[in-house]
Parts: C-alpha cells; sequence; structure tokens
C-alpha cells in the first residue's frame, strides 16, 4: 500500500484477512488523506473485490469517509442514486447501468446491499459515477432528453441551436458507441455546439439552481467520448479526474472514496493525462 497526503492507491493486496485490526491498520497509513483511490490491475479480481467492499465500508463507519465514487457513467449513476434515496434496490437498476463487471459480480453486489441500508440514515454512504464515457442504458435512453429539457429550463428553449434535433440524433449515436465519424462540415458543427453548451453551462450564475456545473462536466464528457470513439484523441481518464475534482467540490467537507482500475489512478499515463494525475 502507497500513500500520499492527497491520493492514495491500492495497486495489489498485501493483506487479506478480514479482521477490523488489518482494516485499521490500513486506515491508520491514510493519515489526513481526504481522497483516497482504491484500485485493481483487472476488473475481474473476486478477491480484489472483497477487500476493497471491506476497507470501504470500514473507513465510511469508523473514518468519515461519506462519499464514493464509482468507476461508472456520471449521468447513470447519478440517476441510480436517486432512485436508491426513493428505496429502490441498487443492485437490481445496476445491470446494463453501471460497469458490468461490478453490476454482476457478488463482492460488489453486496456494497450495493450496504448502501442502500445506509441510504436514508444519517450517515448515508453517498454514491456517484465519474466516468466521463456514458455507455449505460440510462443514458442510452434519457441523455439526451435530459439534456434537451436542461437546456430549455436554462436559456427558454433550443431555437439558438443550429438544427437541434440533428444534434441531438448525433449525441445519440455518440451514446450507441457508434464509431463512424461524421462529415467534414457535420463534425466541426457538432463539435462547436457541444463547445457552445459547455460555455453556457459554465457561465450560468444560477448554477446551483439550474444543475449547470454539472451539466457542463456531462456536455466535456461527450466531447470526449466521440473523439475517442471516434479516433481522434483520448482524453477519457484525465476526464475522469476532473470529474473527481467536481464531486470534491459539491462535498467540499466530506472525505472521499474512489473506485477504479489502478491505471486511472496513476499519476503518469502511457500516452494520455491519467486521474490520479489531474486529482493529485
Amino acid at each position: 500500500v502507497k500513500s500520499t497526503r492527497m491520493f492514495s492507491g491500492l495497486s495489489d493486496i498485501y493483506f487479506l484477512e478480514k479482521e477490523n485490526g488489518n482494516l485499521a491498520k490500513f486506515a491508520a497509513s491514510l493519515g489526513d488523506a481526504r481522497i483516497i483511490g482504491l484500485g485493481e490491475q483487472t476488473h475481474g479480481a473476486g478477491s480484489v473485490f472483497t477487500l476493497k467492499t471491506q476497507l470501504i465500508k470500514y473507513l465510511h463507519q469508523y473514518h468519515d469517509f461519506d462519499v464514493f465514487i464509482l468507476e461508472s457513467g456520471m449521468f447513470d449513476v447519478n440517476k441510480i442514486w436517486q432512485q436508491a434515496l426513493k428505496g429502490k434496490r441498487i443492485k437490481n437498476i445496476a445491470a446494463d447501468n453501471i460497469f458490468y463487471m461490478y453490476a454482476k459480480t457478488a463482492e460488489v453486489t453486496s456494497l450495493f446491499d450496504y448502501i442502500n441500508q445506509q441510504a436514508l440514515s444519517d450517515d448515508p454512504l453517498i454514491l456517484v459515477g465519474f466516468d466521463s464515457q456514458h455507455t449505460g442504458g440510462i443514458s442510452n435512453q434519457g441523455l439526451v432528453d435530459a439534456l434537451t429539457l436542461a437546456v430549455v429550463e436554462l436559456t427558454g428553449g433550443i431555437n439558438h441551436f443550429t438544427q437541434w434535433p440533428n444534434f441531438a440524433e448525433q449525441i445519440q449515436q455518440v451514446l450507441n458507441v457508434n464509431k463512424s465519424r461524421l462529415n467534414f462540415e457535420e463534425e466541426a458543427l457538432f463539435f462547436k455546439q457541444l463547445v457552445k453548451l459547455q460555455q453556457i453551462f459554465k457561465a450560468d450564475n444560477q448554477f446551483i439552481l439550474h444543475n449547470s456545473a454539472f451539466w457542463h462536466r456531462i456536455t466535456v464528457g461527450l466531447e470526449a467520448q466521440a473523439k475517442r470513439q471516434w479516433g481522434i484523441a483520448d482524453n477519457r481518464s484525465k476526464e475522469m479526474g476532473e470529474n473527481i475534482k467536481y464531486w470534491a467540490e459539491q462535498y467540499p467537507d466530506k472525505k472521499i472514496l474512489v473506485w477504479a482500475h489502478t491505471w486511472h489512478l496513476t499519476r503518469d499515463g502511457d500516452y494520455q493525462i491519467n486521474a490520479g494525475q489531474v486529482v493529485s
């Protein structure tokens, strides 16, 4: 276990015992770190999932880590958390909405049960997502409509965007993971309008009322997702880091746990800026 003041990565299992004494040793090593990254070398290691689940429960119960950021789509997980606050079982709606290696494994669904148990308490473990890609079923079926509504509520309409229905359909194609690029003129207009959306949300002086900061991050993610799928650029991990920063700003008085692949949590990526570098 290697830890620093601001960001810690768990890149392998150095202890497998389940006793709280070992979990306490890990907690003691964190010092006063506010953001802890719990990594995994592969998305399929059940023993790592079990350990991370134990750590998260322990750190929430005894060390005031109250925000849990999961490597899954930011829009999808936000909607799932809203449903959890209404009493819905997370594990029942996780499939096809949360990354499948988490949604369909017993080691992680037990953590979803724990989050459900705490959701309506005085000390919930708040669940959010930080992936800049929107690949879950909730995004696929509802993000475009939700984005359209957000634009209408903020600006009064969509007439100031060129051919909004066509633009919305292009966004839907990105959500469908369509890797076919648009022609030159369509692509230039598509990105121009995405940037315009980002600027509108970022400039809103009532961003809390309109949830504009959230929508700014979603639209930046859409741009990164399109460029990645179309082979233009890969800023996914960088924007994941910016999303962690966003959640840290939304919950300025809370300590945070991040669950992700170790590669995203490292400070030095092979060919791009990683989330760990952005956060640290």
